[in-house]
């Protein structure tokens, strides 16, 4: 009885840890189209569900994805900013008592995991604004750090904080375009002609900003000799610069480069060849980060080797996501495919609800592992698909440990139900 009743603890115990465990390994991933051509959100109905122009698709945490779509509701028609639950601006929309303008080009929108959304618009008058959800937060004429703004561009990011990071340039002594720089809300970042590890910056083009807050920007190096010069610079210090050496490459020219949430970077960098800088099939094509070679080009993932890896993009938990260029043979046409945590996520030329991919475009990456991106199909259709990384609960410490715990328990039960019930030879003996 005793044996039968501490196996029922074992088995129930042992359930409940199954149902409570906390962690998780990444498995597959369930591919879901979760906006398309005739669906109404917030009053909006989309007739294109986003402009194939760069930087305009953005995901956080919680998989809600901004993006620039033309729609047509009460406002009018018009491109503008949105989520798959929500429409923020544009499409003669009254935003902060203006109407902000956009076309199919960046605005840079982006999301952070509060859910607040950044983004550039056209202002009256022809000039941009950078604005957080229904606030415009900078525009012409405002004075931040105790710089007059001028002009802001396109860049943009977003922390967890709400702390937002543009390019604009400033107006100089007569009010006309002064140097660029990277500005905050309310201070100056960095500007073009500073001075950093004893190098001039130049031009800024770039920005991210990690949840810590630490900034960093894409730039060019003055006065940095012939070749490439482009370069990721922090206010303190130059991250990345052509003729540094990672996992003992050395970097050529750095291509483009994403920043995680917790502030490591992932960059695209080539390596020239010795033979012939100019040919470009000779180039060494890496993701990297700061200090070791995450992809290069002759790897295998997912049973398909890597041709032409680029647009990286790393998350908190260290999962890397990029584009790759791949030849099944060394002289077809190729295609383009989305990678994911060493799995192959969709690829041009294969199937996705029913329809062929015709081309993929832009993408973003969470810190659980789920994707969003743009697929146009081959009759010229295009939806937003979110890619959701399927958590695959498993034992951690704490239940490790305790599994051993119940199985002494179940052990000394079974030990203690063989005393009670005496087998034949003992009850022979007596």
């Amino acid at each position: 009885m005793k044996y039968a009743i501490t196996m029922l603890l074992v088995g129930c115990t042992l359930a409940a840890m199954f149902i409570s465990c906390g962690s998780a390994r990444a498995g597959p991933y369930e591919l879901e189209i979760i906006v398309r051509a005739g669906d109404v959100i917030d009053g909006q109905t989309i007739l294109t569900p986003f402009s194939s122009n760069p930087n305009n698709i953005s995901i956080n945490n919680d998989g809600e994805v901004v993006f620039l779509p033309r729609v047509v509701g009460p406002f009018g028609t018009g491109w503008g900013v949105m989520t798959q639950h929500r429409f923020i601006a544009g499409a003669g929309k009254l935003v902060d008592g203006l109407f902000a303008g956009f076309d199919n080009q960046d605005h840079s929108p982006k999301i952070n995991n509060l859910g607040q959304v950044t983004y550039t618009a056209f202002l009256p008058g022809g000039d941009r604004g950078v604005f957080v959800d229904e606030t415009l937060i900078a525009r012409r004429g405002d004075v931040i750090d105790g710089q007059t703004l001028f002009s802001p561009s396109v860049a943009t990011a977003i922390n967890d904080d709400g702390t937002v990071v543009f390019v604009v340039r400033r107006a100089d002594e007569v009010g006309e375009r002064g140097p660029p720089g990277v500005y905050t809300q309310d201070r100056m970042v960095v500007e073009s002609g500073q001075v950093i590890d004893g190098f001039t910056i130049g031009q800024p083009f770039g920005v991210e900003i990690s949840n810590p807050g630490e900034i960093f920007s894409f730039t060019f190096l003055q006065d940095f000799g012939d070749g490439p010069s482009a370069a990721i610079v922090t206010p303190e210090r130059i991250v990345l610069k052509p003729g540094d050496v990672i996992g003992g490459q050395r970097v050529d020219q750095i291509r483009r480069f994403a920043v995680s949430g917790n502030g490591d970077i992932v960059t695209e960098f080539y390596r020239f060849s010795d033979i012939d800088p100019d040919d470009r099939s000779l180039r060494g094509i890496f993701l990297a980060t700061e200090t070791e070679i995450l992809v290069s080009r002759g790897d295998v993932v997912d049973g398909l080797t890597i041709h032409n890896p680029s647009h990286p993009r790393l998350n908190s938990a260290g999962q890397l996501a990029f584009f790759d260029f791949v030849q099944d043979e060394p002289n077809d046409d190729g295609y383009r495919a989305l990678f994911a945590d060493d799995q192959l996520i969709a690829a041009e030329g294969r199937l996705l609800d029913g329809k062929v991919i015709k081309q993929l475009s832009q993408f973003d990456i969470n810190d659980r592992g789920d994707l969003a991106f743009h697929v146009e199909f081959e009759d010229s259709s295009r939806v937003i698909v979110r890619a959701n990384h399927v958590q695959i609960p498993e034992p951690d410490a704490l239940m490790l440990a305790a599994w051993g715990a119940l199985f002494l328990l179940a052990k000394r039960g079974i030990h203690d139900s063989r005393r009670e019930c005496p087998t034949r030879n003992e009850e022979v003996m007596r």
